[in-house]
């Protein structure tokens, strides 16, 4: 509190919903607060609020509250029966681009899952979608799993690709120093969460110009555009998941168009210029 004290600052902007403390500083130096929600916890990271019935007092007392989405904005709504401003994240677009690639050009169709492994993101989805495509004949696939695993669900997930007998289709990486090069690699870029808050690594792959293939729930939902922006398959229904994949490789040229498309959507929409021009707004109501 002394230290913030001593800044004289305008307003206190607080990331994230984990602790109130940003929250009460403010509220005792009678400064002006936002605070923008990032993440779902309970739907996407299996967690909860510590001391919920406080951070929600705060939430209630904030000068402005943003969501990332329009599902986050819709839960803290009803929680908080006030508004929530939706601003999508910004990223910084152009690190993500990978120049020229002509995708779906190998003999092997390359996917690519990134994130953490956990259950929640869905790569036991993933897994099991490429054997039901091996089933089915398609067997010049290759899935790349990146991120830091939770060890029981990444014995689960290798415990399955043993069954399935697709060790040749799988690859997992607990680290990769150059995501962009895997992107480079890659045909396609899944995302099998439960429920994404919003979904950078989506915008990450639209970005690299790939076909973004997504689960239909949470901010996924929002950003991709069904067979305009990338195709949405049902959350949980990995057969479904397995269509969507073959559906991509049997119309290769359409996929190439709606990569391009996505890539467009998100230079022109998910810009850090953008957010912080929205956020300015809501300051400026404060003076």
């Amino acid at each position: 509190k002394e230290q913030l004290k001593a800044f004289d600052f305008d307003v206190i902007h607080i990331n994230g919903i984990d602790n109130h403390v940003g929250a009460a500083i403010a509220a005792k130096l009678k400064i002006p607060y936002y605070w923008h929600i990032r993440q779902f916890l309970q739907e996407d990271l299996g967690k909860r609020i510590v001391g919920e019935k406080v951070v929600i007092k705060y939430l209630h007392n904030a000068d402005g509250v943003i969501g990332i989405s329009r599902a986050v904005k819709e839960k803290y709504e009803s929680i908080l029966k006030r508004e929530v401003a939706l601003i999508y994240n910004g990223i910084p677009l152009t690190n993500y681009e990978v120049g020229a690639v002509n995708r779906f050009n190998n003999d092997k169709v390359r996917l690519l899952l990134a994130g953490r492994i956990t259950e929640n993101k869905g790569q036991l989805e993933a897994v099991q979608a490429i054997k039901i495509l091996k089933d089915r004949g398609i067997s010049n696939l290759l899935l790349t799993i990146v991120g830091n695993a939770e060890p029981h669900y990444l014995q689960i997930i290798n415990s399955e690709i043993d069954k399935s007998e697709i060790k040749d289709n799988v690859m997992i990486l607990d680290y990769c120093d150059d995501l962009n090069e895997l992107r480079k690699q890659s045909d396609i870029g899944l995302v099998c969460s439960k429920n994404e808050a919003f979904g950078r690594v989506t915008i990450e792959y639209m970005c690299a110009e790939m076909l973004v293939i997504g689960a239909n729930t949470g901010g996924t939902l929002e950003l991709i555009h069904d067979e305009k922006t990338g195709l949405l398959y049902q959350q949980g229904n990995e057969g479904d998941l397995a269509d969507k994949i073959e559906y991509a490789i049997q119309n290769v040229v359409e996929m190439r168009k709606i990569a391009k498309n996505s890539k467009m959507y998100a230079l022109e929409n998910f810009s850090i210029e953008r957010v912080c021009d929205e956020i300015l707004k809501l300051y400026n109501k404060v003076k």
